[in-house]
């Protein structure tokens, strides 16, 4: 969870730098301007990285489950 939030908020700088209908990715967002970082055994995958229709989802791999996690474009992590 903390993961899609911390990316959440690269891409909120992001848009503010640009326009919110700008695509955000995890690439962007990994900038050093925006500073966010994928933790170890965790794949965040940015779906739709328009600020209004924001889609992301992260996984996180596990000895023993997968457990995984969606974001959408105001925040709510489900």
């Amino acid at each position: 969870k903390a993961n899609l939030h911390n990316v959440f908020l690269a891409c909120k700088a992001y848009w503010s730098d640009n326009t919110g209908s700008d695509s955000c990715t995890t690439a962007i967002a990994a900038q050093t301007s925006y500073g966010w970082v994928e933790s170890a055994d965790v794949t965040v995958t940015i779906d739709d990285g328009r600020e209004s229709v924001f889609k992301a989802t992260a996984v996180h791999d596990s000895d023993s489950t997968t457990t995984s996690f969606e974001m959408n474009s105001v925040g709510n992590i489900s």
